[in-house]
């Protein structure tokens, strides 16, 4: 099972917890989205002052979920190479398609 990002607000707080404590909230794909869609609402949110994020379970954050990699569909918005993938490239757990060379040559 994928973690989630979950949102709470109390008041002019919001508290963002960070819910994975079986990867130590290693995040995915997944939480990614949840995230920037909390901070999107978040930033319209005129009543919020505060933003506490905090992890469940024994850790903040241990990174990325190696383990999910590969496996929901990932295509890069941030321009023409980004980190191994080009923006052409995509990987889904539909097709579980190799990522061709080219999309990870400069």
């Amino acid at each position: 099972m994928s973690g989630k990002v979950r949102l709470d607000v109390d008041g002019a707080i919001a508290t963002i917890t960070n819910d994975n404590p079986e990867k130590k909230n290693a995040f995915t794909d997944d939480m990614d989205a949840q995230l920037f869609a909390i901070l999107s609402e978040l930033r319209q949110r005129r009543d919020v002052r505060a933003i506490i994020w905090r992890g469940d379970g024994t850790a903040w954050s241990s990174g990325r979920d190696v383990g999910s990699i590969g496996n929901s569909a990932c295509r890069s918005t941030a321009g023409p190479s980004v980190g191994l993938f080009s923006a052409r490239c995509s990987v889904t757990s539909a097709s579980r398609q190799k990522v061709p060379d080219s999309c990870c040559r400069k």
